[in-house]
């Protein structure tokens, strides 16, 4: 249904101009975001000091995370008005999107729990102490990583993947943005080829599950949980960040190699990633052959 919609494009442009306005419409809307947010402190919440609290270390990952719903309708505003597309073509599907989104959430808590494990049994991470989070903060931050993990999927597949598709295989247009997205971290602190390699797979095993379910909720919510689950239930660093307040506490093993710990960059620069993103990648591909094969041969 995404593809089919999409291919009823009022206007297809051309794969270059595509990739040129991506980081246009991206930051774009995140600078809108953020003049639109020290606007409204400065006028309403006790000007300056007050807008340079919001963006300090302390506050800065709440005002971080929600401000990503400009992207959202950033891209939204760009696909409806110039490409002409509709909701449905983005995978924005109204029946049952709600099963849709509990099940990836819950998809992507299982898959970050059966990463840590690994880690844990291979002896790159180990408990450091349990902690008693700021449960108000905790649930913003949930709420706000709800918000960020569906943006990074709006605009990498609902939005580029299948904009590029109408011009180009499916498989190349999911190349293109699963190296993209890892371009997109590599500024991260701790960052190592293999967590380059694991952003990537990331970004295909992504692509493969927005497609296989044929909407945009599921992905959406996996990559929203996988995130907050790093953070703030076992206390990993998400991509070379720190996530704030947390359930538990895993640090990594004094002389556990890197690529089993993942370092500074956290569970997806280990091996373990590796596997459980490969093996899901594999497992969706094989479990509907025929579809997975008429979806990326198109």
């Amino acid at each position: 249904m995404i593809l089919s919609s999409a291919a009823k494009a009022r206007i297809k442009p051309h794969p270059l101009w595509q990739i040129l306005l991506f980081p246009l419409i991206y930051f774009g809307s995140m600078m809108a975001a953020a003049i639109l947010a020290g606007i409204f402190i400065g006028l309403f919440g006790g000007g300056v000091d007050a807008v340079l609290e919001v963006f300090s270390e302390e506050s800065g990952l709440l005002g971080s995370l929600f401000m990503t719903i400009f992207p959202i309708l950033g891209a939204i505003l760009y696909i409806k008005v110039l490409e002409g597309r509709s909701m449905a073509s983005m995978g924005f599907i109204k029946s049952g999107w709600w099963r849709h989104y509990l099940k990836g959430f819950g998809v992507g808590l299982a898959m970050c729990s059966v990463a840590l494990l690994l880690a844990l049994a291979m002896g790159g991470l180990g408990i450091s102490e349990a902690t008693k989070p700021n449960m108000t903060l905790w649930l913003l931050t949930l709420a706000g990583f709800m918000v960020q993990g569906m943006s990074e999927e709006v605009m990498l597949r609902g939005y580029l993947t299948v904009s590029l598709a109408n011009r180009m295989p499916v498989w190349l247009s999911v190349a293109i943005t699963s190296l993209l997205f890892a371009f997109m971290h590599g500024g991260n602190a701790g960052l190592t080829p293999l967590s380059l390699v694991n952003l990537v797979l990331f970004g295909i095993f992504a692509a493969v599950f927005m497609l296989r379910y044929d909407n945009i909720w599921g992905i959406g919510a996996l990559h929203s949980a996988w995130n907050f689950c790093q953070g703030n239930i076992f206390g990993v660093a998400v991509s070379g960040s720190s996530a704030g307040d947390t359930l538990f506490s895993f640090s990594v093993l004094e002389g556990a190699p890197r690529w089993i710990s993942g370092g500074e960059f956290g569970l997806e620069g280990s091996i373990v990633t590796t596997v459980v993103f490969g093996g899901m990648t594999l497992w969706m591909l094989l479990k509907d052959k025929n579809k997975a094969e008429r979806s990326f041969a198109s």
